[in-house]
């Protein structure tokens, strides 16, 4: 047996690795190639490689030089890995068993999704614009069959003959999907200003059986973000926004609910959730304030006869409160966990299915639970990037929209 000089074993691997060739696999099969010794000269150029792993791809254990920025090194190493290998993507993430300035850097293959006409996303679009404009007339249409003592019956044509039952109709689909639109706009041109992409997004239409007409939009995320930041104003700025959006419309239209409230029915099946039985939390502390200061209820908040644009305005109301919920795959969620970690954020999803099952929306608490796994799997690739400077105050904002928003038994 030939005994190998000192130093000998070491230089027969560095040789190997630099003979070794990296190969990755795209989504449509198609595979990539490229010498593994590139790849760590490429990593040199802006960290330390303290260890090495290859097992199924490469890993490294990285520090970065005293008077270098983690997030300039990892922005930098990002573009010129894409140069060297269109869709080698690097992810740079803090590790508890490592000391404070060292970090775990992968790669992995992602390829920017490029703009598409796909035929199933617009034919959801157009079943949510009739769904919403259905739900607005079978609102007004019941509306003004109580104001005029009629019974509420969807076949008489005679419940149609009122101009305003239509004017009311198009302003329920203008308000609902106004305020839903530029919720989408906003929150795409976050997604492309901070990590460089433009999602999809599916809407989601819901036969208008309870006045629902729709749930807003899913969108689909086919890549992570960028750094914490962009994680976490991409899901609160345009979010926020919308919701302050409706909030004032809410407001205005307030007035449009006191019409001869004494005489006024229960106007049942007239609610976001379910049929009348819930309201948001703001309504009741607004509620509450009125009756401590004047000692009686403001004819505002107690009147049963909802305006179809008043309830317009809700909806969107709901939809971008409720986002807020700190629940693991809502933009809520997101914020909580690029703001600490992953396992927080699985804490605060467990709260929000106590809360939903604790007011009855067991439905809400079930798909939030099950999901939990299945959608909103947002991770950035810069996980040892700073967070935005005000991130606490992001973070405490969403959790009191959220409050704000959630709905409550009346």
């Amino acid at each position: 047996m030939t005994k190998l000089p000192t130093g000998s074993k070491e230089k027969e691997e560095q040789s190997i690795k630099e003979r070794f060739i990296i190969q990755l696999q795209n989504k449509d099969g198609s595979t990539v190639e490229f010498f593994y010794s590139d790849l760590t000269d490429l990593i040199r150029q802006h960290f330390k490689i303290i260890k090495e792993f290859l097992v199924t791809s490469p890993q490294f254990i990285v520090t970065v030089e005293e008077g270098k920025d983690v997030d300039a090194e990892f922005n930098e190493l990002y573009v010129k890995s894409r140069n060297m290998v269109p869709g080698l993507t690097p992810i740079l993430q803090r590790d508890t068993r490592l000391g404070p300035h060292q970090f775990v850097l992968s790669f992995t293959f992602i390829n920017l999704p490029t703009p598409t006409s796909n035929f199933i996303l617009k034919s959801f679009f157009i079943l949510t614009l009739l769904s919403v404009f259905l739900s607005g007339l079978l609102v007004s249409v019941k509306y003004y069959s109580i104001l005029e003592n009629r019974d509420t019956t969807y076949t008489d044509i005679n419940n149609y003959s009122n101009p305003y039952v239509w004017l009311n109709s198009f302003g329920f689909l203008l308000i609902v999907l106004g305020t839903l639109y530029l919720r989408k706009i906003l929150i795409e041109k976050d997604y492309l200003n901070y990590s460089g992409f433009k999602p999809s997004a599916i809407w989601i239409f819901v036969p208008p059986f309870y006045e629902l007409g729709t749930l807003g939009f899913l969108l689909i995320e086919n890549h992570p973000h960028f750094s914490k930041t962009a994680s976490i104003k991409t899901a609160f700025k345009g979010n926020f926004i919308s919701w302050i959006v409706s909030a004032t419309l809410l407001l205005i239209l307030l007035p449009l609910n006191l019409y001869l409230p004494d005489q006024a029915k229960t106007f049942q099946g007239n609610s976001i959730v379910v049929s009348g039985a819930y309201e948001p939390t703001l309504f009741t502390i607004a509620r509450t304030i009125y009756n401590l200061i004047y000692g009686q209820g403001s004819p505002y908040l107690s009147s049963f006869l909802i305006h179809p644009l008043f309830l317009a305005a809700l909806i969107p109301f709901y939809i971008c409160g409720l986002s807020f919920l700190p629940a693991i795959q809502l933009f809520g969620g997101t914020i909580v966990q690029s703001s600490s970690n992953r396992l927080i954020a699985y804490f605060t999803t467990f709260i929000v299915v106590v809360a939903l099952f604790w007011v009855g929306l067991i439905w809400l608490a079930i798909l939030i639970f099950l999901f939990q796994d299945r959608i909103g799997r947002i991770y950035v690739l810069n996980g040892a990037s700073a967070k935005p400077k005000a991130w606490k105050q992001i973070l405490l904002i969403s959790i009191i929209i959220s409050i704000l928003s959630f709905p409550i038994p009346t």
